[in-house]
């Protein structure tokens, strides 16, 4: 392992988080806004964060939330309580 390019990406990383954190902040925010449940916002982040730290570790890239599946399951089974 080269170390030292290892190293150089240290902004790209940085970057990369802040945007994961802000697509993750804004999927909770526009389910919220389209289903009517209410968020634990920091439980799903640190999930979400979890998450990203184990796809990560096993060299796959980050996962991101998609709202329309939330909403297709809402659509087709009429409630927040069954998956």
């Amino acid at each position: 392992i080269n170390f030292k390019a290892w190293l150089k990406t240290g902004p790209d990383l940085a970057i990369m988080i802040i945007v994961v954190v802000l697509d993750c902040l804004l999927k909770i925010s526009s389910t919220e806004s389209k289903l009517p449940v209410k968020v634990n916002k920091d439980y799903e982040i640190k999930l979400h964060g979890l998450g990203n730290v184990a796809t990560v570790a096993c060299g796959s890239p980050v996962g991101y939330m998609q709202l329309k599946f939330n909403v297709i399951n809402y659509g087709i089974l009429g409630n927040t309580k069954d998956r």
